[in-house]
């Protein structure tokens, strides 16, 4: 199943931030680290265990300039709030927001699986495939939008294959996404339409 995200796979937008690096059975909240997952401009996202439902997650915590003042959060928080109201199975589950020492993190659903970036080793997909992925995506696009949300950084790094070859996630908290009442984000300058990449 092919899954767009809010937030699993990460991103390097060029963005440079401090990393955070949190220890194998370090706690934020709940929620214990178990590994780190992967690193980028947009953030961290580590493999945790939800301490309370005794369950797998992502966490995904954000960089300082992400939340670095009143307008940023205020953002943050808008698009968090209106992806949390999704409930589709190709957009992943967010869990719970929180902060703890100034550290501001999302936890959502853990999606086993492959990038369709890792997927795609060069050769191309299968048209059958290719398809099946296709379908998946525009299905959850649909969904996102009809909540007033538009994915701004929608690419095959931001793509989740379950095991089962279904689109699982599609990413849409802080890896790039606008609310209709919030300011746009940064994009990746080869996924952005024409006229934004030419700014």
């Amino acid at each position: 199943m092919t899954r767009l995200r809010l937030g699993d796979a990460i991103v390097r937008n060029g963005l440079e931030s401090v990393p955070l690096t949190l220890a194998a059975g370090e706690r934020l909240g709940p929620y214990e680290i178990l590994a780190l997952l992967g690193a980028g401009g947009m953030g961290e996202v580590y493999k945790a265990r939800d301490t309370r439902l005794h369950r797998i997650i992502a966490l995904k915590t954000l960089p300082p300039e992400r939340v670095a003042d009143a307008d940023r959060t205020r953002q943050f928080l808008i698009e968090t709030q209106a992806a949390s109201r999704l409930n589709h199975p190709n957009i992943v589950t967010i869990h719970d927001i929180s902060e703890q020492n100034g550290v501001c993190f999302i936890a959502m659903e853990y999606v086993a699986g492959t990038t369709l970036e890792q997927a795609n080793t060069g050769r191309g997909l299968p048209v059958k495939d290719a398809t099946k992925y296709a379908l998946d995506i525009a299905d959850a696009l649909t969904a996102a939008h009809a909540a007033g949300i538009i994915h701004l950084d929608l690419k095959p790094a931001n793509i989740m294959i379950t095991e089962d070859e279904r689109v699982r996630r599609i990413e849409l908290v802080a890896s790039g996404c606008r609310h209709r009442r919030a300011r746009p984000v940064r994009q990746s300058r080869w996924y952005r339409p024409p006229k934004s990449a030419a700014r």
